[in-house]
This record gives structure tokens, sequence and C-alpha cells, in this order.
């Protein structure tokens, strides 16, 4: 790192957990770092991102639905070219159960996809990428985090309301921690510390508690 300015990584705790690697960007150093010697740093310039959506997030959104598509898909072409070993379907009755299974199945997959987002949490808001398109959703927007105990690895629901008031949500992937089966996952309760935090700041000092 110079001494005009670079990143720096390392582990967000929550606690005794890791929950994710996050890292200061836009520093301004303005002593050089030797050994243990101290370093100074404007904070004015630090902004802290933590990634909240695992990898499985992608393949859970991307890679089943195509993967789905393309193999089935492969297999109903060679099956209506009877294309397959040992395999003869005679007539259409016998072929249209594969065909509407793979439509079926592709149409349930991309919906069930639909709404999985990469997630970053960047100060006071979350940084929600769907592909190309980046939306950002401050927290004092949201309403609910919620999450599937029952799912490995766990499914995080957040429910927020844009400018206009409308009710929406999304979904992603957390990465996998060992838990009790009805334990919090540390990024859940990280979040919902955070918007705690979020909505007594915005209070009035007379109102804090």
């Amino acid at each position: 790192m110079d001494a005009d300015g670079g990143t720096f990584y390392g582990f967000i705790h929550q606690g005794n957990h890791i929950v994710g690697l996050g890292f200061v960007a836009k520093l301004r150093i303005n002593t050089v770092i030797c050994g243990h010697l101290p370093i100074h740093i404007r904070p004015n310039y630090m902004q802290t991102h933590i990634r909240l959506s695992s990898a499985l997030t992608n393949i859970y959104r991307i890679a089943i639905p195509f993967g789905w598509i393309f193999l089935f898909g492969i297999m109903n072409l060679m099956i209506w070219l009877d294309e397959i070993d040992g395999m003869e379907l005679a007539g259409l009755q016998s072929k249209i159960p594969f065909l509407v299974l793979w439509i079926g199945g592709s149409a349930s997959t991309i919906w069930g996809a639909r709404k999985f987002r990469s997630v970053r949490l960047v100060e006071d808001q979350l940084m929600v990428s769907n592909f190309g398109r980046q939306e950002i959703v401050p927290l004092e927007l949201i309403e609910e985090v919620r999450e599937s105990l029952l799912s490995k690895p766990r499914c995080i629901q957040i429910k927020w309301r844009d400018d206009s008031g409308a009710a929406r949500e999304f979904f992603f992937l957390a990465a996998f921690r060992f838990r009790l089966p009805f334990a919090a996952h540390p990024t859940v309760q990280l979040l919902r510390e955070r918007i705690e935090e979020n909505r007594i700041g915005s209070m009035p000092p007379y109102q804090r508690s």
C-alpha cells in the first residue's frame, strides 16, 4: 500500500464468528507503514464492504436453471429424434410427457431463482446486484429480515419498501456456518443489529432509550 491510498482486506467478525470478508476502500494514509508503527487514516474516507451472499447464490440462480434447460433440452431433442440407444418411443403419446416435464421444470427453476440476488453491505445500505443491474437499498427501508432455518445453506429473505411505498423482496444464500437447528445465522444477526442501530441513530436524541 502506498502513501496515497489503497485497499485493506480483513475479516468481519460478529461475536466469535467470521461473517464475511470485508475491505476498507478509499484510504488516505498520512504515515508510512513500517513494521508495527501506527498509521493514520482519515475516517471520512473509510467505507466498509461486507459480502453477505455466498457464491452458492449465483450457482442457484444461474447454473441450476441453465443446466436444467440445456441438459434436459438435449435429452428431449434426442428423444424426439429417436437417438437414444436402447430406448424406442413410438408416437407422440410417449414423447410428450418428457417435453412437458422439461418445460415445467425449466419454468419452475427460472421462477424459483428470479428473486435471488448478490448482496453486499456498504455502511448503512445494501448493494443488491442482479447480473448487470445494481440497486441500492437503504437499511431504513428494510422492514423484515427472515431466514429459512431448515435450508442448508440458509436462505435469507429481505422485505423492504421502495421510495414509492411498494412492497418488494429479494433472497440470497448465506455462507455455510455450523449452527444449532434453530439458531439465527450470523449474517441475519448482523443485518438486524445494523438495521436497529440505523433506526436508533436516525431518532432525535430525546427519543433514544
